[in-house]
């Protein structure tokens, strides 16, 4: 099964030089990668941040602490923290007359990975409501989103 959430790391101040080469072996040295995710621009040069999922939160965060500042070769270096993992989507504009259970029947025949939905009342005088939808992880919101 995949990492749940507290896995996951962002790293930035990447050189725009640097590529997965060298990235991996370093994160690896602090514990077994389930994903790595070097951010590219169109052009095949890296966008100068990555995110590395570890198998459990405790390496994730010896990761923090072991690499978080890590000196480079021209004299810069990483930052290392704490991924902030996106699992949840916010749906507006639904009537006032809709029905949590039904919407989470719906939302889960629409997309994998839906937990839950809270529903909220918004707008000037109440008058629309607003579902938050917690999905399993970052990824199953983002394609969801799609």
């Amino acid at each position: 099964p995949p990492p749940g959430p507290g896995c996951e790391v962002f790293i930035s101040q990447i050189p725009r030089d640097v590529f997965e080469d060298w990235l991996i072996p370093l994160f690896q040295s602090v514990g077994t990668i389930y994903e790595f995710r070097l951010m590219m621009n169109f052009s095949g040069q890296n966008r100068g941040f990555a995110y590395a999922k570890y198998c459990d939160p405790v390496t994730a965060s010896a990761a923090i602490m072991t690499l978080h500042h890590y000196r480079l070769p021209d004299g810069g270096s990483l930052t290392v923290r704490k991924s902030t993992e996106k699992r949840q989507l916010r749906l507006g504009d639904l009537p006032t007359t809709i029905n949590q259970v039904e919407l989470l029947t719906v939302l889960r025949m629409l997309s994998e990975g839906v937990e839950d939905v809270q529903l909220k009342m918004a707008g000037s005088k109440r008058r629309e409501a607003v579902a938050l939808v917690n999905y399993s992880s970052h990824y199953a919101a983002s394609m969801a989103k799609k």
